[in-house]
């Protein structure tokens, strides 16, 4: 039996699907497949620089950079899981979520997700036509959440920031409430996790020393740190130690399980 050990993760990093800021000076043309190719190469040695051995990916309703990061993963001895964030429809802006799926999905597998699970089709496109900006999907947290494949794994970013699921000004009361307490939410990223955010009695500061007697659910949550990285500087900023054998999503779902022992955020 292979030992278990710790490995260096960013559980959400975005590529150039979407608003993603290139180096100064840099000159690529993604249409390119060769270009494509060496940005993602770049991308992988970054991660290396900074010691990350594992990423997920999450792109904005698409996995189009799925295959060339896998490909550029493996060149150089980076595991990427494919994933993908969407924004629900729960709330006045919704709520995002990231789901992180079997390191044997497909750009194909994220497709079918959105359209079956999330509920993008035809008559709700994933993006914008004026803006190209992700639009949010038609279903709520909970009914993506309640329908969600047992291959995926469902993270929630920036919990307590602008479009968290914990956030004031998105879900509200019982929807917010039942969201976080969903057996298939695995984990949650509350943010940097500090002595001035986790003083007073606000409800994030409850919410950081999981003081909330309210919210069972804080008992058994891990909390994460990932980079949320829109840029190669900003990989690996922030990131988990993940105690697991090897790299799968199943891995991933028990160090979940065993947080106190399996997880720890930057």
């Amino acid at each position: 039996m292979k030992a278990s050990r710790w490995y260096k993760c960013d559980l959400q990093v975005a590529t150039p699907a979407w608003k993603f800021t290139l180096p100064a000076g840099s000159a690529y043309d993604f249409a390119q497949e060769d270009d494509r190719i060496r940005f993602a190469d770049a991308y992988m040695e970054r991660l290396r620089e900074c010691g990350i051995e594992v990423i997920a990916l999450a792109d904005h309703n698409t996995g189009s950079w799925l295959p060339v990061m896998q490909d550029a993963g493996r060149r150089h001895g980076i595991v990427v899981f494919p994933g993908v964030e969407v924004t629900t429809a729960s709330g006045s802006d919704g709520a995002h979520l990231i789901l992180i799926g079997d390191l044997d999905r497909t750009e194909q597998d994220i497709d079918m997700l959105l359209a079956r699970t999330c509920g993008f089709e035809d008559d709700h496109p994933r993006f914008n036509p004026k803006t190209k900006d992700p639009a949010p999907a038609p279903r709520t947290v909970n009914q993506i959440l309640d329908e969600l494949p047992e291959q995926w794994l469902a993270i929630a970013p920036h919990v307590l920031g602008d479009n968290g699921l914990a956030s004031g000004n998105t879900v509200r009361g019982d929807l917010r409430w039942k969201a976080l307490h969903h057996d298939r939410l695995g984990a949650v990223d509350p943010g940097e996790v500090t002595e001035e955010r986790q003083s007073g009695k606000s409800f994030a500061a409850r919410f950081l020393n999981r003081e909330l007697d309210n919210f069972p659910c804080l008992d058994r949550l891990p909390f994460l740190a990932t980079s949320d990285a829109y840029s190669l500087e900003s990989l690996g900023s922030r990131y988990t130690w993940i105690r697991m054998d090897t790299p799968s999503k199943e891995s991933l779902r028990q160090a979940f399980l065993d947080h106190g022992a399996r997880i720890i955020p930057s």
